[in-house]
């Protein structure tokens, strides 16, 4: 079954968009929630690069204190190979809009990381994007699958799915 769904990769670039269904989802406590990272992913043929940005401003969680943003990204392949990288980044504290002086814009805040993972020039795999970090009411994990062919000139991806959102494992 792996092997046809990593046939299917056949789209030049893949950009997964931000996760905005979540953003506007109560929490357990019917407050809104604090929006989730936003994911864009390019695929080289070297390559695989992760880029996420986590809004801090507006969430209470992640103003004033500090909080770890943390990628992790499984590659499996057709031969059995499976290959894990991950990466935090320490955040915060970040100002939070009430700190603004009289007169001045609010400040924007946000906590951004980048991965790369390098891969042989050509492949077919699958892979795993897992992001954790916290959420209005404690740690949250958003999961991507990307199905990714590489022939060494040319290189492409195919998303699987909506993203998934759930309760970090504690």
């Amino acid at each position: 079954m792996r092997k046809v769904l990593l046939a299917l990769a056949a789209v030049p670039l893949v950009v997964v968009p931000a996760a905005s269904a979540h953003a506007e989802r109560p929490d357990r406590d019917g407050k809104p929630d604090c929006p989730a990272p936003t994911v864009e992913t390019t695929y080289h043929v070297d390559q695989l690069r992760v880029f996420v940005s986590l809004p801090a401003s507006g969430c209470a969680a992640r103003e004033h204190s500090m909080f770890d943003l943390t990628a992790t990204v499984t590659r499996m392949d057709n031969q059995g190979s499976h290959d894990v990288r991950r990466e935090t980044a320490s955040c915060g504290p970040f100002r939070s809009a009430a700190d603004a002086e009289p007169g001045d814009p609010p400040g924007t805040y946000s906590c951004d990381l980048t991965l790369a993972f390098h891969h042989p020039k050509s492949e077919a795999a699958q892979y795993d994007i897992d992001l954790t970090y916290p959420g209005g009411d404690g740690e949250r994990t958003i999961s991507h699958v990307l199905f990714c062919r590489s022939d060494g000139d040319q290189a492409s991806c195919e998303r699987s799915g909506p993203s998934a959102e759930r309760d970090a494992e504690q």
